[in-house]
């Protein structure tokens, strides 16, 4: 198991993404925006499910719900979701290509995505656009293959993965 004083490479990624959640984008932009935040948690959970755990994702989705001003939970439960479906099939994702990966990682952001729209839906909040409104799901798994290798180089340099 990695040692504690490496531990802050986690919150300091979650930061970074949450950072990057909130940076002003132009209306065109908006649709663009890859799912930071999943995707880095998406990455925790698959390269060390024993330190990041459900709880972990629950608290970060609370997080991002106050920043964005979504309604308290949606983004914790969606999070919740997919770090449970990711801490139990960690073992299989790792061992596929990141092409594989990258799709694995659409389907669980567009299932993340599916709960937001059906709670905005809920509260009364709907999607302007809705063709567009899964854009950032596929913009995440273009990303994907780069954003692992960073993140992979960054926790092997720490000696935590």
């Amino acid at each position: 198991m990695p040692r504690l004083q490496h531990f802050g490479l986690i919150p300091l990624t979650i930061i970074a993404a949450l950072m990057l959640a909130i940076i002003p984008l132009p209306d065109w932009g908006r649709y663009a925006r890859p799912d930071w935040v999943g995707l880095v948690i998406i990455f925790w959970s698959i390269v060390l499910p024993q330190v990041f755990s459900i709880g972990s994702a629950w608290i970060t989705g609370l997080l991002l719900d106050v920043i964005l001003g979504a309604p308290l939970g949606q983004n914790a439960l969606g999070f919740v979701i997919v770090v449970y479906i990711t801490s139990r099939m960690h073992q299989q994702f790792l061992t596929a290509p990141l092409l594989q990966q990258a799709f694995f990682v659409a389907i669980l952001l567009l299932i993340k995505q599916f709960l937001s729209l059906w709670i905005n839906g809920m509260t009364g909040h709907l999607a302007d656009n809705l063709y567009l409104y899964f854009a950032p799901s596929l913009v995440a798994m273009l990303l994907w293959p780069w954003l692992f290798i960073v993140m992979r180089d960054l926790g092997r340099g720490r000696r935590l993965i």
